[in-house]
Parts: structure tokens; C-alpha cells; sequence
């Protein structure tokens, strides 16, 4: 930052130090645990899509035991520029900004991010110009993050407990998936509210450019609405599943940038920042859902194709290069399993991808693909004769990987491992420590692809 931490490089001036290429060194993913932050990108190159998720306290987990166990009672935290964002995210892609952030503002307001606000408001922190965010123990945190790599991300922002106390608000649950595609990736957003009060839940996305009606027709037909953000080369559909036929606004997002301590808040004038696509039930309630897929496509082209099915259990999405199913409780669309989340990718007629969360079995379409002694979140992905998989297990669990012929060897976190294969059953047996693993079965016969 210019001047004043050029000397901060002149003291950590190491010339032992040798020079490191991150893009081949570095996951491209992180959970930055203190502040609950998730960023992933599909990768290193120019054109890779980037999400930012944020759901945790406003100082940090380290910084709150601090305050609420009273370690330093002569320290007043000020917090005045954190934002009430909780569960709010960002989206960039091949060089473009889709979903955005307002930026700053005064007052501060949950609105004007890409979260949802609850009766115009919503978290702790909302319509103050300096926010303290007390009491203190009230904050979101991340709930679960399952990264496997070029194949599947979770991650889910519990935020409930981090709105004024007034609402009542008991559950703010988003979950979100990233599918990673070189073109097409696409991210499902599944939103659970709870309250012990009626409210209006409105839905917020931000953008630079105004979002656009894609479809009159499939908010007459289904209910479903369809609206595209189109940023120059780039665009973002945003295909509203849930709820059904709900109040949809798209336009300007108008907020207050400016403070002057001689002037009240309410005379600073209203200023342009980009623009704001709200979507909102029609009729209040204490319990809402909102089922969004968000697919990253060419300007051009209108991107995959989006619809739910099987009485809302799935979700499929479709390019002229794959297909994918996704279950939203496990099962649904042709998948079985006892866990969340469940997906499996089609390409060229063969299985390349699957995966689900906390589970003990899936199948898709009565093939059985993966088994396992005790709970666990798996991801499989097929590159022609080699299956890598990622695997997070609490305890130490049996895992059976079904394959139709027997790999010709098999590495566990890098180290080759004695293959355990019974041809009669086509079980490929596993025995995986708790704790996140990854696992590389390669020389599968090509015609296991489909399996």
C-alpha cells in the first residue's frame, strides 16, 4: 500500500528464500477459518471463475473468545467497517465481475449485498454508521466446506443467530454448490429459513449491468423465472426455482455513499451503484426456501439449461457436452443415497463425476457407486483410465467404490496402497483414516467408464 509498507518488504527480505510458483504449489481453494471465508476458483489461468463466500463473525473467531471471555476488559472493539453481509458472496468470471458488492456505504445495510434481508433489514449492524455488532457471541459461521478439487465444492453459511434479536430469525442455511467448468460453471444456491415470526425473505443478487428478463414464457408456464446478467463478454442466468411465481424486481440499486458529521444521515443524497435483482414470496411467512442455479455463459449464448424435477427432488442441468443431476436431500432424478446433495455428470454417455455429502451409500440409475461402513462425504471424477477421488470422513471408515474391472494400482494421499479388488461383486475395498483423503485408482479399464 504504497509508501507506508514499502519497509514492511525491506525488514521480511529474505535473499534465501527460494522463488515458488503458486499456480503449481498452491490448492486453488482456501477456508480461511478465523474470519470464515471461502474463496475457490476453478483454477490458476486468466479465464478461471472465482466465488467469494463470507459467513462469520466481524473480527474473527480468535478476536470474539476475546470479547465474549472478557480477556482484555480494557479493549473497545470498534468493527465500524465490517458490513452486515452474513452469506453473501461474489462471483467473477473469465475476467468479468457478475455478482457484486455495493461497495461502501453509510449507513450500513444488509440490502445492498448478495445475501437476503429479512422486513427491509436483517443482521446485527443494519442501519448504523458504525456498527459495534454486540452482543458478541451472536455471529454466522461456516458449517461445512467439502472442496474436491476440478470436480465438486460445498460449502454452507449458517447465519440465523447473526440477525437482530427482534426478528426471532432461527435458521439462515445457505448452501451453496460449485460445479467447475471451463466454460459453464455453475453454482446452486439452496436457501433454508426459519422464524418464530411471519416476515417477507427477499433475495438479493447485485450486478453492474441491469439483469434482463431471459424467458416471459417460463414464468407463465412453471413459475420458474429466468433473468440474465450481461456483463461485455461474459454473462450470468439466474434461474429462480424456488418459491414459486414470487415478486420479482430488477433495477437500480440506490444507496447513501457519502458522511458528513454536520450533516444527518437521512440528508445525504442517494447515489447509483450498479443494480439489484430482488425476489421475494408474496405473502409472509415463518419458513422459506429459495432454490437459485446461477450458470456463468458466453454473452452470446444463452448457457446451460436449467429444470427441476421429480416433484422438485432435482435439479438437471444440460450443455451439448454434458448433463448433470443433482438431489437435493440425496435422492431424486435417478440418484439413491442417505445423505445431501447428491450429483452425477454424464458426458458422452459415461459417468464422470459424482458425488454427496455425509452419506453411506449412493446409486444412480439402480448402478451402485459407492458405499461406505460409516458417514462420510465423498466426490469421484474420471479422467479415461484414472478415478480420483475425494473422501472426508469423521472416523475411520470401510469404503467400497464400485468399479467394473480391477485398477492397476492405487495411492492413498500419494502413497501407493495394496489394491482390494473382488471381481465377482466388482468391489474396489478401501480403508480410509479420518479426516480429508484423496484417492487415485488408475490403469481402469476404459469400459468401466460408464460405471
Amino acid at each position: 500500500n504504497g509508501i507506508r509498507n514499502d519497509y514492511r518488504c525491506f525488514l521480511a527480505w529474505d535473499p534465501g528464500v527460494k522463488s515458488v510458483d503458486p499456480h503449481q504449489s498452491v490448492q486453488p481453494y482456501r477456508h480461511f477459518t478465523d474470519l470464515d471465508i471461502v474463496c475457490i476458483r476453478t483454477g490458476w489461468q486468466d479465464d478461471a471463475t472465482h466465488l467469494a463466500f463470507r459467513s462469520g463473525p466481524p473480527l474473527g473467531h480468535r478476536m470474539t473468545d476475546i470479547l465474549v471471555n472478557n480477556e482484555l476488559p480494557e479493549w473497545w472493539p470498534h468493527p465500524t467497517h465490517v458490513h452486515p453481509d452474513l452469506n453473501a458472496f461474489l462471483i467473477f468470471d473469465h475476467g468479468e465481475y457478475l455478482a457484486v458488492d455495493t461497495g461502501y456505504i453509510i449507513p450500513k445495510l444488509t440490502r445492498v449485498h448478495n445475501t437476503i434481508s429479512v422486513d427491509g433489514g436483517g443482521q446485527l449492524g443494519e442501519g448504523q454508521n458504525w456498527p459495534i455488532y454486540a452482543p458478541y457471541d451472536q455471529f454466522a459461521f461456516i458449517g461445512k466446506f467439502f472442496p474436491a478439487a476440478d470436480a465438486y465444492y460445498y460449502v454452507c453459511g449458517r447465519a440465523g443467530n447473526a440477525y437482530k434479536p427482534n426478528l426471532a430469525l432461527e435458521k439462515f442455511d445457505r448452501h451453496i454448490i460449485m460445479m467447475p467448468d471451463s466454460e459453464n460453471t455453475y453454482f446452486l444456491i439452496h436457501d433454508e429459513l426459519a422464524s418464530a415470526k411471519l416476515h417477507n425473505y427477499d433475495w438479493r443478487l447485485h450486478s453492474a449491468s441491469q439483469a434482463e428478463i431471459f424467458s416471459e414464457q417460463s414464468v407463465i408456464e412453471g413459475g420458474q423465472a429466468n433473468y440474465t446478467i450481461r456483463q461485455n463478454k461474459r454473462a450470468l442466468t439466474v434461474n429462480l426455482l424456488t418459491p414459486k411465481s414470487p415478486a420479482i424486481k430488477s433495477g437500480k440499486n440506490m444507496v447513501q455513499t457519502l458522511y458528513d458529521p454536520a450533516i444527518d444521515t437521512k440528508g445525504i443524497p442517494m447515489e447509483q451503484r450498479g443494480f439489484v435483482l430482488s425476489v421475494s414470496p408474496t405473502a409472509k411467512s415463518k419458513e422459506q426456501a429459495f432454490l437459485t442455479v446461477l450458470t456463468c455463459h458466453d454473452s452470446e449464448n444463452p448457457g446451460p439449461s436449467v429444470q427441476n424435477t421429480d416433484a422438485g427432488k432435482a435439479v438437471i442441468v444440460t450443455t451439448d457436452r454434458w448433463t448433470d443431476v443433482l438431489a437435493i436431500t440425496g435422492s431424486g432424478g435417478g440418484l439413491i443415497s442417505d445423505g445431501a446433495y447428491a450429483m452425477t455428470r454424464r458426458q458422452d454417455s459415461e459417468l464422470v463425476r459424482w458425488a454427496v455429502l455425509d452419506a453411506t451409500k449412493l446409486s444412480f440409475q439402480g448402478e451402485k457407486l459407492f458405499a461406505a461402513s460409516s458417514l462420510c462425504s465423498v466426490a469421484g471424477k474420471t479422467r479415461e483410465s484414472v478415478l480420483e477421488i475425494t473422501i472426508d470422513a469423521q472416523e475411520a471408515v470401510e469404503v467400497v467404490i464400485y468399479l467394473s474391472s480391477k485398477p492397476d494400482n492405487i495411492k492413498l494421499d500419494g502413497k501407493a496402497i495394496p489394491v482390494k479388488y473382488d471381481a465377482s461383486s466388482k468391489r474396489l475395498e478401501l480403508n480410509i483414516p479420518s479426516g480429508s483423503h484423496s484417492i487415485v485408482a488408475s490403469g481402469i479399464s476404459q469400459s468401466n467408464g460408464d460405471k
